[in-house]
């Protein structure tokens, strides 16, 4: 996995990365060897924002979620929070998909007598 982390209109701080890299950590084992995650951390007039993103070369989607507020560490926590729970979706869709294929259902019609 690699991580790739930008700060726009902001100093970046040892802190800001550390955090960066253990909210990272969760989303590690769906990750293949060699995928990049881009963190976005920037700061807009009295406001700060956090931007994930990572393309699945394994199902080929794209996952993203931008967290905005005052409480830059919060915010990166949801962002990933977010990612994580756009993972699990997807693979709830992938496993009911192909798991739970019932056949069609006739329509009854009565009896015409």
């Amino acid at each position: 996995m690699k991580l790739e982390i930008h700060f726009r209109d902001m100093h970046s701080t040892d802190g800001l990365k550390t955090h960066i890299e253990d909210q990272a950590e969760k989303i590690r084992r769906y990750i293949t060897e060699g995928e990049l995650i881009r963190v976005i951390v920037g700061a807009e007039r009295h406001r700060q924002y956090c931007e994930v993103f990572w393309h699945d070369k394994t199902q080929k989607k794209d996952y993203f979620a931008k967290e905005e507020g005052d409480n830059l560490y919060a915010q990166i926590d949801v962002a990933f929070d977010k990612i994580c729970t756009q993972i699990h979706k997807a693979h709830d869709k992938l496993v009911t998909k192909h798991h739970h294929k019932e056949p069609l259902k006739k329509a009854s019609l009565g009896s015409r007598d």
